[in-house]
């Protein structure tokens, strides 16, 4: 039993060494100036990138036999080695690490144990992770991958299973269950609550980017009462796959808020947004929507720079095209793989329904309203972010600081397909929004917190210029 643990830390660790490796290939500018919070949860989202991909491409070509025990330690010692060299690269730049940071990182591992220790030991009841995620990925362990394997090639059986949906998710997961030897659902249940704790991190660690000159342990309190709230700790390791697409969303949010503060190295913040977008179309639908806004978002951004003579030829190639061509190969070779197998479509938007536009909205909107009312769910976070939100936009639109809704864009715009969905849905739409809509909300909303985390830094501004606005027209 021990050394199941032990391989499971071992294989969690190479994701995040293989992230934090491949992050300082191409990203040395920001693994240098970004808090250690924000490069670990930076580390864990390019790691379960490269991971996720090179299952994926040995799963298309029927070669996962070669993820073997043996192999696993190979490439463990290689990475390590290589995550060493990076260290070095790092010291030689006099990068300062805080003790101060270190300390925190250790309050929040202890502060997270019991969650751990659940994820460790509790048993998968969800019926998506028995179903869906976590049985393709004891598909993957029992067969070599996609084209030798009966649930996949023959379509009357587990029709509940949804064959079309990404593979990436369950492949992260089979990884494991191949490197002990056993389909063990209960702590690879550590694997997705990854996904959660980074997701932690990443909201410490811009909450200390935004406010530098805050106590670290007021933030730290901080950054918890946020990302603490009932269904996000639910989801957080129950085996679905929500919390991972929040993680993504969360981090496109933060990466908005860097190219306005550094206004630097356009071209690394580029290739991180396709990697992510990449990485959340490997792991669910609602991914793959996020991958066409990042990269319609980049084509547009080149097309305007081409226009300005602004591009450098070579930095386009590597770091904006062979990246869009890999997400795109990746996306449109699992749908060739699904009509060459007659995959039964998981499109909501087939079929009919008789409703009119005007019920459907009336049904979305009074879902949405409830939804932003449950406090069972999200405590009173949802309540005051929105409050906080309206004040600051407000002040925003009359003082005419635009730039400042520039983190909301790509949480807008996830949101918009998600309504687009509810509005042409071939299904029962008070079903589908009663059974889905908190997990699209909760997908959305770590990044509707960041943005409100970063107007917060302008609320004494925004209250001086209201105050002097008022002032202004009582002497009128």
């Amino acid at each position: 039993m021990i050394a199941t643990y032990l391989y499971l830390f071992l294989y969690v660790y190479l994701v995040y060494a293989i992230g934090f490796v491949t992050y300082g290939l191409f990203s040395k500018f920001y693994v240098a100036r970004l808090n250690i919070f924000l490069n670990i949860a930076l580390s864990w989202a390019l790691g379960s990138f490269v991971t996720m991909l090179f299952l994926y491409i040995l799963a298309i070509t029927n070669s996962l036999a070669v993820f073997t025990f043996q192999n696993f330690f190979w490439v463990l010692g290689a990475v390590s080695f290589l995550l060493l060299l990076s260290f070095y690269r790092l010291f030689k730049l006099k990068i300062r690490i805080f003790p101060a940071n270190i300390l925190v990182l250790a309050i929040v591992g202890i502060f997270f144990i019991p969650l751990v220790r659940d994820s460790l030991y509790s048993y998968l009841v969800s019926w998506d992770a028995v179903a869906i995620w976590f049985f393709k990925a004891k598909v993957f362990f029992l067969h070599e991958g996609v084209w030798i394997n009966n649930f996949f090639t023959d379509t009357s059986i587990y029709t509940y299973s949804h064959r079309a949906y990404p593979i990436g998710f369950p492949l992260l997961i089979s990884g494991y269950y191949r490197l002990i030897g056993l389909a063990n659902d209960q702590v690879s249940q550590f694997i997705p609550l990854q996904f959660y704790l980074n997701l932690m991190l990443l909201f410490f660690g811009i909450v200390l980017h935004i406010f530098k000159k805050g106590m670290r342990l007021i933030l730290l309190l901080f950054a918890i009462s946020l990302i603490i709230f009932p269904n996000i700790v639910i989801y957080s390791h129950n085996g679905y796959a929500d919390v991972a697409i929040s993680f993504y969303i969360a981090i496109l949010t933060c990466l908005l808020i860097f190219v306005l503060e550094m206004k630097k190295n356009v071209y690394e913040l580029s290739i991180l947004s396709i990697v992510i977008s990449i990485s959340a179309s490997l792991v669910k639908n609602e991914g793959i929507a996020l991958f066409c806004i990042v990269e319609g978002t980049i084509l547009a951004g080149l097309i305007f720079a081409l226009i300005r003579k602004k591009g450098e030829p070579v930095k386009i190639i590597l770091y904006i095209v062979l990246p869009l061509l890999v997400g795109v190969v990746a996306i449109l070779s699992w749908g060739y793989i699904g009509r060459v197998l007659s995959f039964p479509t998981d499109s909501y938007l087939l079929g009919g329904q008789s409703l009119s536009i005007v019920s459907r909205i009336k049904l979305i909107f009074n879902q949405y309203v409830l939804e932003l009312g449950s406090t069972a769910k999200y405590s009173f976070i949802v309540t005051l972010g929105l409050f906080i939100f309206v004040f600051q936009s407000t002040i925003y639109l009359f003082s005419r600081k635009f730039r400042r809704f520039i983190p909301l864009y790509f949480v807008v715009l996830q949101f918009a397909v998600y309504t687009f969905i509810y509005l042409r849905t071939g299904v029962q739409l008070q079903w589908q929004l009663t059974t889905s809509y908190d997990r699209l909300f909760l997908q959305v909303l770590p990044g509707f917190l960041i943005v409100v985390v970063y107007q917060i830094q302008f609320l004494p501004q925004g209250l001086q210029w209201f105050l002097k606005d008022s002032d202004i027209k009582k002497k009128d």
